[in-house]
């Protein structure tokens, strides 16, 4: 087969989905972490399965038209890191599908692996080895040092689902926690699944692109390894830029734009830079303590669409933030469909993401929050959860507290496709306690920028969670056996233990060193995610707690095993 017609590419990407939807499970278990967290398999699974639904009736009259409509239901249905960078891979394979006709030549198709590595990398300002990432563009580098040996379509896949697998195999070589834990990358998994159910489509196989799974890789590590280690203080500085346009007409032009200049420039004052130009579209990101001089630059190529400025100065980013990604294309269509309701109060509205029912049902009654958005019911939310959650709380004044780092990239997508005048603040949490102590601290007295800011400096607060193995394992240093009770300081685990007792002294002694004379009446939250509050626990609040702590309420989230305990050092 020299060329695919549409028809066909859309059965390959259907099977693709499906190869992914097969792997759930066992991609979900290949988690790198002792206890049942991992959901890159239902990340990707719903991710991909919105993009086949768009493309089901494979009514399109050119490759543009199903390019346009299957990336675009890919970006709305992403879930997690790996969805939302997964949805740009895909961007870039088909940024070569052309207006002008229905058959994708093979020398198309040699050419989109390599747009695909490159979109995927321009979306991630510090890319890590060992990734998602990693596949798709040594992947992409073996097709085009061997472009002029391929027959046939049905061999260049045969060469890529053989080549991906190859590369995933390595990714414990590239990324330390890989090797640690004796893993690979769950995203580059399912990467591989997704070519080799389009690979089986041409063999037409099975109808779903199945395949056996590979117990080799016996274990997969979640895909939230895209790290943004810049901790910079001073703000957070994105807009997006129409190239040309002119505010007034008595305007002078703007000067001919140049990206290695726009992006020197910036660098000689910022870091974290993310530059993305789509057609006369330029989206920018980057930290800087000179936002007027961000704006400066910017504004000499054009006129401003949106510009979002946050204050971080008094944010410590989170140990591993995820990176910012790069806005996707969004068409006219797609702008008119995400307008939110004209009927907007000034008020300000609380939106949390939180895990189950339970702790859903005591955020809106005790702590006043005015939509949840609970995943613990279906899944990671997409983009389009959360810009339906912006939508129902009629509010131009909006703060969306969200407490998996995974989350992040669907929410920073759909905050830049709200509607103009409406303002959402992401608060960052890393965890469901902190998330409580935010909503707890929100003051709907105090200006909007004023709130932000306060509660944006409390996401600093030390955490500890209780939660307990489901297999032996060494991981960061410590050695776990199933059953335990592991304890984690902020995101690391510090003790593991078959007595509570033992895990919680330790977790309080930590959280207790971690403060001077100077940090008194320091705010302290641990969480259990164990069991019903016991004669153990109890010991604990009576005996070692009062060594240290003032002030000590226990929070029960009502769902039998979670309980939140919320101290002061003093």
């Amino acid at each position: 087969m020299k060329s695919l017609n549409i028809t066909k590419i859309c059965e390959m990407l259907k099977c693709g989905a499906a190869c992914i939807a097969d792997n759930c499970e066992y991609i979900n278990k290949l988690n790198v972490f002792p206890i049942p967290d991992g959901d890159t398999g239902t990340n990707m699974k719903i991710t991909t399965e919105g993009g086949a639904n768009a493309i089901a009736k494979n009514n399109f009259a050119n490759l543009s038209d199903l390019a346009k409509a299957y990336s675009m239901a890919l970006l709305m249905n992403a879930r997690g890191n790996s969805g939302v960078i997964f949805s740009q891979i895909i961007k870039g394979f088909t940024l070569n599908f052309s207006d002008s006709t229905t058959e994708l030549l093979l020398s198309d198709l040699l050419n989109s692996f390599t747009l695909a590595a490159k979109q995927a990398y321009k979306s991630v300002s510090e890319p890590v080895e060992g990734t998602m990432l990693t596949i798709i563009r040594l992947t992409a580098e073996k097709v085009n040092e061997k472009k002029e040996g391929f027959a046939s379509i049905e061999s260049l896949f045969e060469y890529v689902v053989k080549t991906s697998k190859e590369i995933l195999a390595k990714t414990p070589e590239m990324l330390a926690i890989l090797k640690e834990a004796k893993v690979v990358d769950s995203g580059g998994y399912a990467l591989c699944c997704f070519f080799e159910g389009m690979r089986n489509a041409l063999k037409q196989k099975n109808n779903n692109g199945a395949v056996s799974k590979d117990n080799s890789f016996s274990l997969n590590f979640d895909d939230s390894s895209f790290l943004d280690t810049n901790e910079g203080f001073g703000y957070c500085c994105e807009f997006l830029l129409s190239l040309g346009a002119k505010v007034t007409l008595k305007q002078k032009n703007k000067i001919p734009f140049s990206l290695t200049s726009l992006k020197k420039k910036l660098k000689a004052i910022g870091d974290s830079l993310v530059v993305v130009v789509d057609n006369n579209i330029v989206k920018v990101h980057v930290h800087s303590t000179s936002p007027n001089k961000v704006l400066e630059i910017g504004a000499r190529y054009g006129e401003f669409i949106k510009v979002k400025i946050e204050n971080m100065t008094l944010q410590f980013i989170e140990k591993n933030p995820n990176t910012t990604l790069a806005a996707s294309y969004i068409n006219e269509s797609a702008k008119a469909n995400l307008k939110t309701s004209k009927v907007l109060i000034n008020t300000q509205k609380l939106i949390a993401t939180v895990p189950t029912d339970a702790i859903e049902k005591f955020f809106i009654e005790n702590l006043k929050v005015d939509h949840c958005i609970n995943y613990g019911v279906d899944g990671a939310p997409s983009i389009q959860r959360f810009l339906n959650a912006f939508k129902s709380v009629k509010s131009s004044n909006i703060i969306c507290i969200v407490d998996d780092k995974n989350f992040i990239f669907a929410c920073q997508e759909a905050i830049k496709m709200v509607s103009k005048g409406i303002h959402v603040s992401l608060i960052k949490t890393s965890n469901i306690s902190i998330s409580y102590l935010v909503c707890l601290a929100h003051n709907p007295l105090l200006k909007f920028n004023v709130n932000v800011k306060n509660l944006n400096r409390i996401t600093n607060n030390h955490y500890a969670t209780i939660s307990k193995s489901i297999k032996k394992i060494k991981f960061q240093s410590v050695k776990i056996n199933e059953n335990d009770y592991i304890g984690f300081f902020d995101n690391r685990i510090i003790v593991s233990d078959k007595n509570i007792k033992v895990v919680f002294s330790s977790l309080i002694n930590r959280l207790s060193r971690n403060f001077s004379h100077k940090n008194k009446n320091k705010e302290l939250i641990i969480m259990t995610n164990v069991a019903k509050e016991d004669e153990n626990i109890k010991w604990l609040k009576n005996n070692t707690l009062k060594k240290y702590l003032s002030n000590l309420t226990t929070i029960d989230l009502g769902d039998s095993n979670s309980y939140i305990y919320h101290f002061t050092i003093g």
